[in-house]
């Protein structure tokens, strides 16, 4: 009897653990990870060799790796840098890192030439976040510097000082010769003084004034070259040859003509009489006859240009300035 409810219940647990082996597979849902929330700014210093030997060259680098929303100033060392000096840098501009954040870093090449333990003190950055001005602060480094001499290497082998020679009494000879040969010198330097002197003065000597009638005759030429006659400018040929003659008359003789009326003018030379009667003739006949052509429309022709070109030139010769011929008599 007993035996027979056993066999009754078989199927029932044959049927439980089947659910519960099936409940067992099942997979389980996945747990969510969180990414490390990372601080808004991180600073981190490094160096490449944290021992050097004297003289050797140490990287110093900061890096800094911030939000994209925060705004920071990398330290600018010139000093403190802990007994090291600043041999070169390297500053590059941030950059987006692949995580997406902004990163930058500064590389300094160090050097000291005293050996010892040194400190790199903490690199303070400045930022800004959520509009309000803080900083942040690195670790410090250590660096030891090293000798590569061994012990007593360096007072082995220094031989002590002589004693003091007498100069004038051991090498009369060698104290000539350096007399010698500072004079030498200084003769050769007050030479190439008085060369250097000589040059300049030269150069800077005043450049004697260009002659009123080269000045006159160059502008004639000019005024040839623009054929001003061939073309018909009758009037503006006698206003421009007028022109050129009260030039000539006011660097030749110092008076005012080119601003003066030919009234004006002639009056004035009645007073100062730089002029023959004859000459001022001539003048007197060629400024009225140059008004009449540039004021009253006076007619004229080519070859009235061509008379009145060839009075100015006779008129500047008989004027023009010469050089003193000394003769044989007054030489002597």
């Amino acid at each position: 009897m007993m035996m027979s409810r056993i066999f009754r219940y078989i199927p029932l647990l044959a049927c439980g653990c089947l659910v519960l082996a099936v409940t067992a597979c099942r997979k389980s849902p996945p747990t969510l990870v969180h990414a490390e929330q990372l601080p808004p700014i991180r600073v981190s210093v490094s160096v490449d060799h944290p021992e050097i030997h004297v003289g050797d060259l140490i990287s110093y680098s900061i890096t800094v790796d911030a939000d994209t929303n925060v705004s920071f100033r990398l330290p600018q060392f010139a000093e403190n840098l802990g007994g090291f000096a600043v041999r070169d840098w390297k500053r590059p501009d941030p950059v987006i890192t692949p995580s997406g954040r902004r990163g930058q870093t500064h590389t300094y090449v160090l050097e000291t030439y005293l050996t010892g333990q040194y400190e790199l003190p903490p690199a303070s950055v400045h930022y800004i976040f959520n509009g309000q001005t803080n900083t942040i602060e690195s670790t410090p480094i250590c660096v030891e510097v090293v000798t590569i001499a061994e012990e007593g290497d360096l007072f082995s082998g220094i031989r002590d000082i002589k004693e003091p020679v007498d100069i004038i009494e051991q090498q009369p000879g060698r104290l000539k010769h350096i007399i010698i040969a500072a004079s030498a010198a200084a003769l050769a330097i007050l030479a190439v003084i008085g060369l250097v002197y000589f040059i300049r003065r030269k150069n800077n000597a005043p450049v004697p004034p260009v002659p009123a009638h080269e000045i006159a005759y160059e502008s004639l030429r000019r005024l040839h070259a623009r054929n001003l006659v061939e073309q018909g400018f009758l009037k503006l040929y006698f206003f421009e040859l007028s022109t050129i003659l009260r030039h000539y008359i006011e660097n030749r003789f110092g008076l005012r003509a080119p601003e003066r009326t030919t009234e004006e003018f002639l009056q004035d030379i009645q007073s100062t009489n730089p002029f023959s009667s004859s000459q001022r003739s001539i003048l007197s006949a060629f400024l009225k006859e140059c008004d009449l052509v540039k004021f009253a429309n006076f007619s004229v022709a080519a070859s009235d240009a061509r008379r009145v070109h060839d009075v100015v030139v006779s008129f500047i010769e008989e004027t023009r300035e010469r050089e003193n011929v000394v003769n044989a008599e007054g030489a002597r």
